[in-house]
């Protein structure tokens, strides 16, 4: 395993994290165009988390004498069970009884209920009727489903010549897939299941995490080039990927967003390997504590983001919840408000990462994350 960590990017998933909060509770509507673009374009931080993902992956368990360290497929399964879950269920207890309790309305109580069996096993995202209560959560049912293919994928990939096949082949899926919604685009407008199915089906999502994989595979294919070269080749890499990234969200430069998820991942992919390759005052600046710690905080943040948002509305308004509370309707009506929230937000983040999320991730690293293999 490689333990070397590249905390330059950690910091990359706090950004993501607080532009998908952005998106679903600040009241962006109000904004003027450019900012309210931005801000809108918040769903592509999910995306950047699979590709993120992806990389982090092939970073961790990629082994260049052995070109894949050896750790047990059981143990990579129970390691990242453990990583995620806790804190994931906690979110969605929290939620699940503050709606359950307080909901006046009898459909939520009944939507609430069915998402129970769906939430617990993390399934929810595989369901045209998925949506959960804690809307965000469908994006770790994704995540746990590139984590049960990634052991029989890395098998595969053992020589140059099959990292060439692979990297052909999930750029062909994700040329396919952009190709198949832009031009069924019209109908995936007209039809809701059509709609669940291209913007939070696994599947769909899955070229996002394989150009990761690819991205990681390139980062080490660099590795002969001198540190100079890999300054230079970075700084370009990152002015690339951030000067396109914001010419598409500032703009819109992207048909129709859900249906679009991994659309951009060439993009951060370029992004992360760019940041990634440098040595210089850039990655020491973004591998400061601070903004590592902050980067590991993320998670909490984004899958506490809509029950946290729930009780904090709850104790403000003093009032039952109605259907309208579902699918991240219901949103601060104020910048002040919204940074009260968000204010709330990242310091319960703060405590459940320390004392619940961070003690639970140290056990499951030190107990099954150094066994031996695949």
């Amino acid at each position: 395993m490689n333990n070397n960590k590249i905390n330059q990017i950690t910091f990359l998933r706090f950004i993501a994290a607080v532009w998908v909060l952005v998106l679903h509770y600040y009241p962006w509507e109000s904004s003027d165009t450019l900012n309210k673009n931005i801000m809108s374009s918040g769903w592509l931080g999910v995306p950047f988390f699979f590709t993120l993902s992806g990389f982090v992956l092939v970073y961790t368990y990629h082994n260049r004498n052995d070109f894949i360290q050896k750790i047990k497929t059981i143990n990579f399964y129970i390691f990242r069970l453990i990583r995620l879950y806790p804190l994931y269920l906690l979110a969605f207890y929290i939620d699940y009884l503050i709606l359950t309790i307080n909901a006046s309305d009898t459909q939520l109580k009944i939507q609430v209920q069915e998402q129970v069996v769906l939430n617990i096993f993390v399934i929810q995202s595989w369901f045209l009727t998925f949506f959960s209560t804690n809307g965000p959560s469908w994006s770790i049912s994704t995540e746990f489903f590139f984590y049960s293919i990634f052991p029989n994928l890395m098998k595969r990939i053992r020589s140059n010549k099959q990292i060439i096949i692979f990297t052909s082949l999930a750029l062909l899926f994700w040329i396919v897939l952009q190709t198949v919604t832009i031009l069924y685009e019209p109908t995936l407008a007209l039809s809701k299941k059509l709609n669940a199915i291209f913007a939070y089906n696994p599947i769909i999502n899955l070229p996002s995490f394989l150009i990761g994989m690819v991205s990681a595979f390139i980062y080490f294919s660099m590795q002969p080039i001198s540190r100079y070269g890999k300054n230079i080749l970075g700084i370009i890499f990152c002015c690339i990927s951030i000067f396109t990234l914001y010419c598409i969200t500032a703009y819109h430069l992207y048909p129709v967003q859900f249906y679009f998820q991994s659309m951009l991942s060439p993009v951060f992919a370029l992004l992360i390997v760019g940041l990634s390759i440098q040595k210089n005052i850039i990655t020491k600046f973004l591998s400061l504590k601070p903004f590592v710690f902050l980067g590991e905080v993320s998670f909490a943040i984004y899958i506490l983001q809509t029950p946290i948002f729930h009780c904090y509305m709850y104790i403000k308004n003093t009032k039952e919840f109605g259907l309208e509370w579902i699918d991240i309707i219901t949103k601060p009506s104020t910048q002040a408000e919204f940074l009260s929230f968000a204010t709330v937000l990242i310091l319960v983040s703060l405590i459940l990462h320390i004392f619940f999320e961070k003690p639970i991730y140290t056990y499951a690293k030190k107990k099954y994350s150094t066994q031996p293999n695949l």
